[in-house]
């Protein structure tokens, strides 16, 4: 995979779509459906420890840690780091309003002109306020994405939002345009 991707075009990701997209069990699937690499901060890598565990046990509750070396040796994933003063001030300002990770991905995403990609929905506002020449996506758009683009089955469809569900503890919000989609398609798998 590396090597495919502008590696200026990519998705700049937050911690919230990141760990959804692992949870998915889908990553590099979507990412060749985007054509863009996803571009993680420092900050954001920080954010992106745990996930759920699977199971029906006593061990239901645990967490498991996120592996993103895989991810990142393919290329789907590349590390960046803030290093203009333009970014680094952004960052800062940015940060006085929502988390590290969230304020370091908009920052990134502003500056440079790339794509914002976060489900935080205090982000999102601050984007569409502050930052509107800001592009934002969230992981129910970079899913149907995937979908449309990829034509995967309806059953590997399913398994993957029932898993960022149970995983990542994600449902798209009630208002969110796509929120139907999602729940037809997991309702669907019987879930």
């Amino acid at each position: 995979m590396t090597g495919e991707y502008a590696h200026g075009n990519g998705v700049v990701v937050d911690a919230c779509v990141l760990l959804n997209l692992c949870a998915s069990g889908e990553l590099v699937a979507v990412v060749h459906s985007l054509g863009k690499q996803l571009i993680m901060l420092p900050e954001v890598e920080k954010e992106t420890q745990w996930l759920r565990r699977d199971g029906t046990g006593d061990d239901r509750e645990g967490s498991v840690a996120v592996d993103l070396v895989p991810f990142l040796e393919s290329g789907a994933i590349v590390r960046e780091r803030l290093s203009t003063p333009e970014q680094l001030a952004l960052y800062v300002e940015l940060a006085r309003e929502v988390d590290d990770g969230e304020a370091a991905a908009m920052a990134l995403a502003v500056v440079t002109g790339r794509v914002l990609a976060t489900d935080d929905r205090k982000c999102l506002r601050v984007v569409q306020a502050k930052h509107s020449e800001c592009s934002a996506v969230t992981t129910p758009e970079l899913l149907r994405q995937w979908v449309e683009t990829a034509t995967p089955p309806v059953p590997l469809v399913q398994r993957a939002l029932w898993m960022v569900a149970e995983h990542a503890r994600y449902w798209p919000p009630r208002d969110h345009p796509l929120r139907a989609w999602w729940d037809a398609a997991v309702k669907a798998s019987g879930v």
